[in-house]
């Protein structure tokens, strides 16, 4: 005679119920991490002391950061958050700031504490990441070594423009870079023994364009001209933002 089991079997949790899927892969929440075949979540181990990440027999160097023409760009992701982008060269030194609403970057202008979750690509919002070593390749730069924030400083935004054309600006403070592995997936880990760098203050002030070039301003449908866009025959200026052009 056979017997059945009662009760169905219980069905797997997505990500361990503590993130998103995305494709072949999780995006966790805040406070969590991938396992290494990246399809769950798990509980990110607490951050160590600073004491314990900086050992007395290691020295952080002062970064003399002094880039001539950083740039800033703009766009909407698919799910319809926003995403800003600057970047910035001095030599041989790559910085780049990329801020994710999806992941809780900010919107708005104001102070951003560089907390645990910034100090992975996986997981962070407000995405701080230095690189040194970097050669111009073709449209990007092979860098050798990759750093991101340790759990101290902060990042002041100051304007926070929502269409290109207008302006993003604020300054980093008080930061202390960590040399890092990335893995394909945003997996962070911190060299042991790595290179550490001290980044006292930095203003950024950048004109932002499309995240795809210069010649998506307005829309791609008009010239900016000042606060405002041109727009080319057939479309108008959107009522809601001045900076872009819509049929009409």
């Amino acid at each position: 005679m056979a017997i059945s089991a009662c009760g169905a079997e219980e069905e797997m949790v997505v990500c361990g119920g503590n993130g998103e899927m995305h494709g072949d892969h999780c995006h966790c929440n805040s406070g969590y991490e991938l396992t290494e075949d990246e399809t769950s979540c798990v509980q990110a181990p607490e951050p160590r002391p600073n004491n314990e990440q900086n050992p007395s027999n290691q020295t952080s160097d002062s970064l003399d950061f002094n880039p001539s023409n950083p740039r800033g760009a703009t766009t909407t992701a698919e799910d319809g958050t926003r995403v800003w982008l600057v970047e910035a060269i001095d030599g041989a030194t790559a910085l780049t700031i990329e801020l994710y609403e999806a992941y809780g970057g900010p919107t708005t202008a104001g102070v951003v504490e560089m907390i645990q979750q910034e100090t992975s690509y996986a997981t962070c919002g407000t995405c701080l990441i230095l690189r040194t070593g970097c050669v111009a390749h073709n449209d990007h730069m092979d860098c050798q070594k990759s750093f991101m924030p340790r759990a101290e400083g902060q990042m002041e935004i100051q304007t926070l423009g929502m269409s290109p054309g207008q302006r993003l600006s604020g300054s980093l403070s008080d930061l202390v870079f960590q040399e890092v592995t990335i893995g394909s997936r945003g997996q962070t880990n911190p060299v042991t023994g790595g290179e550490l760098f001290e980044l006292n203050s930095w203003p950024f002030n950048v004109r932002l364009e499309a995240l795809n070039g210069p010649e998506e301003a307005c829309g791609g449908h008009g010239q900016l001209h000042g606060d405002h866009c041109d727009c080319d025959p057939g479309y108008r200026r959107d009522p809601q933002d001045p900076m872009r052009c819509i049929p009409g």
